[in-house]
């Protein structure tokens, strides 16, 4: 926060303007489909994107009266990020914008503003805000395990507030500024959709093409696992030459390196076996599976976590890793690995002999490099549109910065 408070603001703290609460845990006995009486939709982190995503829902049934009253959203609540595998994502925020009835689960909290105080869309800015974010981010605990936010650490969050009348004003300007934001990030999502299709058209061609051969993965791959820290392992803040490749570190069929954590010598050296190459293919296989990704060559001989196993090809003359990827990434075969998954200790689990029985086209080598630069071609495309939107959010996030910190006012 500013050292100065501007004038006709006051410092306060989020739990003194906001009704705080964590959501609803459940057994996997609660779990059922939306088709069941009763049945009810619960938002989970996978559910807290840049902005609400209701695509992928978890319905329960059989939950206590209290817990459903006391899990439920409203129009207005803001979901906030409390607990993750990976530290970024604490405190990751969405403001609810749509009707009906929706609870939200145990890792998130519910965060209801007093409108007596607070303009509900101005607080989702504020909490939203780099200077917020980074309070929160120095509260976070945990190391290589689950991150954590304690609710009364996220009570007692700083914030500066201005009377109710600007705090609407200050909305209204951002309303129009993050509408912007979010009609150039439709353009980069509809690339998305269709390269997927695209890709999706491409591989079933293959699949039903009687001409073109099939093998299994394992014939032209081998699949090896990584390997958990050992227990009491940190993370290092400082560069050490070893990083630690987790599915965290995964975004859009690529692992982003300024995602990767950096490890200690010593703890290299006990997991010194499990590496990966740029050569390699990574796919996830615990949690989230089935996600696919190309690894960068500064990422070349990088530790593996044991959520994640890498795919190393037997000759490169036979098939090519671009191609594998998009093969993998196309509904035909993720189609196979969601019939392939197995469950242990509660969480999807993909097995190593699974993933190479998977049943791969394999067209010519000339053919699959054809299909791999179309692909490239399109995703080149989506990038200019992506550069275009993280220049409007950077704008976006200028403008924020000085409205929520009082250095710019919005007039009556």
């Amino acid at each position: 926060m500013p050292s100065e408070v501007p004038e006709g603001w006051k410092q306060t703290t989020l739990g003194a303007v906001a009704d705080i609460t964590r959501g609803v845990s459940w057994r996997d006995e609660n779990e059922t489909n939306k088709t069941t009486a009763g049945a009810l939709p619960v938002l989970g982190i996978r559910n807290v994107q840049q902005s609400l995503k209701l695509d992928d829902t978890v319905w329960l049934t059989g939950l206590s009266q209290r817990s459903v009253a006391s899990s439920t959203v409203r129009r207005g609540d803001i979901l906030m990020v409390g607990s993750n595998g990976n530290p970024a994502r604490i405190g990751n925020s969405v403001r609810i914008d749509v009707a009906g009835v929706y609870l939200y689960a145990s890792l998130l909290f519910g965060v209801r503003p007093d409108e007596a105080q607070a303009d509900g869309e101005f607080l989702f800015h504020l909490i939203r805000s780099t200077a917020v974010q980074k309070a929160i981010s120095d509260t976070v605990q945990g190391s290589t395990g689950l991150a954590n936010l304690k609710i009364t650490v996220l009570r007692d969050t700083r914030l500066l507030l201005p009377p109710l009348e600007e705090q609407r004003r200050i909305a209204e300007v951002l309303r129009s500024a993050s509408a912007t934001c979010e009609a150039s990030n439709r353009v980069v999502e509809k690339y998305g959709a269709v390269i997927q299709t695209e890709i999706d058209s491409v591989v079933a061609e293959l699949v039903n093409d009687p001409s073109i051969p099939k093998v299994h993965l394992g014939e032209v791959a081998m699949v090896k696992g990584g390997k958990r820290l050992p227990k009491g392992s940190q993370y290092s803040d400082d560069p050490t030459g070893f990083r630690y490749v987790r599915v965290t570190d995964w975004n859009d069929h690529e692992i982003e390196p300024a995602r990767v954590q950096w490890i200690p010598s010593e703890t290299a050296a006990a997991i010194r076996r499990y590496t990966i190459s740029s050569a390699d293919l990574f796919i996830s296989i615990a949690g989230s599976i089935g996600l696919v990704a190309l690894v960068p060559a500064e990422l070349d001989g990088a530790h593996l976590t044991e959520n994640a196993a890498k795919i190393v090809l037997r000759d490169d003359q036979v098939i090519d890793r671009n191609y594998l990827l998009l093969a993998l990434m196309s509904g035909s075969l993720t189609d196979q690995i969601r019939q392939q998954k197995g469950v242990g200790g509660g969480v999807p689990k993909l097995a190593l002999f699974r993933i190479e029985a998977l049943e791969i086209p394999l067209p010519s080598i000339d053919r699959q490099r054809e299909i791999a630069a179309s692909y490239r071609s399109l995703k080149a495309a989506r990038s200019i549109s992506s550069q275009a939107s993280k220049a409007a959010v950077r704008v976006f996030e200028t403008l924020a910065a000085d409205l929520l910190s009082g250095r710019v006012r919005v007039p009556a």
